[in-house]
């Protein structure tokens, strides 16, 4: 995803990060990026790795995320209901 943003990995700070498998941990290199839902943007920080399982997936995080939204999962319907907290 980094090489989609243009962004050079060689120039980010490294750090080492834990995931939801306890007791991996990975390196990887932290930059703040623009993201956004529909017409609602905001800055927030991401960690970029190659260690991931090509069969992996990334995960959005409480704070940088979801701390943005007011949110509704809906477990039956398979939806997830996001609101902007301005």
């Amino acid at each position: 995803m980094a090489h989609v943003f243009d962004i050079d990995l060689s120039k980010l700070k490294t750090v080492t990060f834990g995931g939801i498998n306890k007791g991996s941990s990975s390196i990887g290199y932290l930059s703040a990026i623009t993201i956004g839902i529909e017409n609602y943007l905001f800055d927030t920080s991401v960690i970029f790795c190659d260690s991931i399982s090509p069969n992996g997936y990334g995960i959005v995080g409480q704070n940088g995320f979801f701390n943005n939204f007011k949110i509704k999962f809906d477990y039956k319907g398979k939806d997830i209901y996001l609101k902007s907290n301005t």
